[in-house]
């Protein structure tokens, strides 16, 4: 999945989760061509492409988590899990032909207006682009927030974020502390405890 090699766009989206995507749709209904979902990861999707910890799951009905421009009437569970909803926006992506629009790891690194030139100009992982307009649809969960609790540098067990979740750890049978009460714990939690 990688946009043209052209590194001038009219518009550049910042994000290629929920956001960004639906910009990018929208963009197209208007008759607006020339732009680029620019993504750091390899894949769409966002925080449901991020988020795979134990139960996670939509906490709303799911009727409610889809674009109201792509209905998705397939949907398995009330309270979509996470590979569900990171499916539906994959179907969404291939629906409204973003596929070639799409330029995946590319992290941009520095984002700067240069008044002169009247022009976005961004510094990638992939080289410098500039764009006429800029959309930032990085989302408020993109970067997870670890607190910083004194210790925790001399903890000899694993500590992660739930959002970057270690697969390669089996906890089973291990006692387990969670920092947080928030949406991932109450989903997260209830999984650990079956193990």
């Amino acid at each position: 999945m990688t946009a043209n090699a052209a590194a001038h766009s009219h518009i550049a989206i910042i994000g290629a989760g929920f956001g960004g995507i639906a910009v990018a749709i929208r963009l197209q209904h208007a008759g607006i061509d020339d732009f680029v979902v620019i993504d750091r990861a390899a894949d769409v999707g966002g925080v449901w492409r991020d988020n795979t910890y134990p139960g996670a799951a939509v906490d709303i009905q799911c009727q409610l988590y889809s674009y109201s421009f792509a209905l998705n009437p397939q949907w398995q569970n009330l309270f979509a899990k996470q590979s569900e909803i990171h499916d539906y926006l994959h179907s969404v992506v291939r629906r409204f032909g973003l596929l070639p629009r799409l330029l995946l790891n590319c992290a941009v690194e520095r984002l700067a207006w240069n008044d002169s030139e009247q022009l976005w100009q961004m510094q990638t992982t992939l080289g410098a682009r500039t764009a006429d307009h800029v959309v930032v649809a990085t989302g408020a969960l993109a970067v997870p927030n670890n607190p910083e609790i004194p210790g925790t540098d001399r903890f000899a067990g694993a500590l992660f974020h739930s959002s970057r979740w270690d697969h390669e750890l089996d906890l089973t049978g291990k006692r387990v502390a969670v920092i947080g009460t928030g949406a991932s714990a109450a989903q997260f939690i209830p999984a650990l405890q079956a193990t």
